[in-house]
């Protein structure tokens, strides 16, 4: 669940300075995109669990799906790096996005449900390695 969470953190934070507008963004952003890729309870579930292989396919067109709302990912599907870098460099970090990216930008997919959501995994893990040990 924490890697959901840090997506979904990483995606919006940039748009919601303050709590009103973080709830704004979730109900415009993140609602609308757990509909459009149905995501599961199931799946939700399975990556509670630390099972994060089995709710995969879903968890990643929910990445494409927030990123393409903020901008990040294109309709084509082409993760934009330069407005990952510009919209969360300040907020993951700051000062280390380019480091983290640079490990990470192997991840970075292509198509529908590919384009995103493995960076994000990476960038989560360094992240929380860094903050948390």
């Amino acid at each position: 669940m924490k890697f959901f969470l840090v997506i979904l953190g990483l995606s919006l934070v940039c748009f919601a300075p303050t709590k009103a507008q973080l709830s704004k963004a979730i109900m415009d952003i993140a609602v609308p995109c757990v509909t459009d890729v149905g995501l599961t309870v199931e799946a939700a579930m399975q990556v509670q669990k630390g099972n994060f292989i089995a709710a995969l396919a879903e968890w990643r067109c929910f990445a494409d799906c927030v990123s393409q709302k903020v901008g990040i990912v294109n309709a084509d599907y082409v993760f934009q790096a330069k407005d990952f870098q510009k919209q969360l460099g300040d907020f993951i970090l700051p000062g280390r996005i380019e480091e983290f990216m640079g490990k990470c930008k192997g991840k970075i997919g292509e198509g529908k449900c590919k384009a995103s959501g493995e960076f994000y995994h990476c960038i989560a893990n360094i992240v929380l390695k860094e903050i948390f040990g």
